[in-house]
């Protein structure tokens, strides 16, 4: 029995698509009578647990959302990725094939993750970052005395690193590692211990753009 939400009116451009509304609170922040987003069945979204649809987003086919995960925004997860554990998907981002997103990873902007690839941990996926399958993406962490997790992630034009509320490319990063400017203001004590780390990433993430060079030229 589904006590967590039902199917409501269908959505004027795809009629196959029904708008949910919640039942119950279901997570901070949705509450009884809160209308979400559009799925195709109970399929895509689990019945229980706090794992929630909104706003303009569209979850179907085979695709399915569960845990605590939410699916907001523009964006849209179809064809059997599955979306799970705490993990957010949001702004116009897609999520399709046969991915999966989950753990406490993040994918936003205008984001793609497709075919056969796993997006976890602490990931960070943003922008116009393109990740197809395992060797699309590269994390580590923590880099940062927040604790943050760096993201390397293929691009239509290259490479772009997330870090926390830090974006940059490798040489970007390897810039910041020898500044005195950190965007957390933290002191040298804390640069000093943490400096060593990002140059480790950069030269990791290097190794990372050389493969797909590698493969793009054979």
């Amino acid at each position: 029995m589904n006590d967590k939400y039902e199917l409501t009116d269908t959505h004027p451009d795809y009629p196959w698509l029904r708008r949910i509304r919640a039942l119950r609170g279901v997570r901070p922040g949705v509450r009884k009578g809160d209308m979400g987003g559009w799925v195709e069945s109970e399929s895509n979204l689990d019945t229980s647990g706090a794992a929630w649809v909104g706003g303009a987003a569209r979850v179907y086919g085979d695709a399915r959302v569960g845990g605590a995960a939410w699916v907001g925004g523009a964006a849209r997860v179809y064809g059997a990725a599955q979306v799970y554990g705490d993990a957010w998907v949001y702004g116009a981002a897609w999520v399709y094939g046969a991915a999966q997103v989950y753990g406490d990873a993040r994918v936003g902007g205008d984001a793609r993750v497709g075919g056969a690839a796993w997006v976890y941990g602490a990931a960070r996926v943003y922008g116009d970052a393109r990740v197809y399958g395992v060797d699309d993406t590269l994390a580590a962490g923590p880099l940062s005395s927040q604790g943050d997790w760096g993201t390397l992630v293929r691009t239509e034009t290259g490479h772009m690193i997330h870090l926390g509320c830090w974006s940059g490319t490798i040489d970007d990063l390897r810039a910041l590692a020898a500044s005195d400017e950190w965007p957390s203001r933290c002191n040298a004590e804390t640069r000093a211990k943490y400096a060593p780390r990002l140059q480790a990433f950069a030269a990791l993430c290097d190794a990372q753009v050389a493969l797909w060079e590698l493969v793009v030229a054979s």
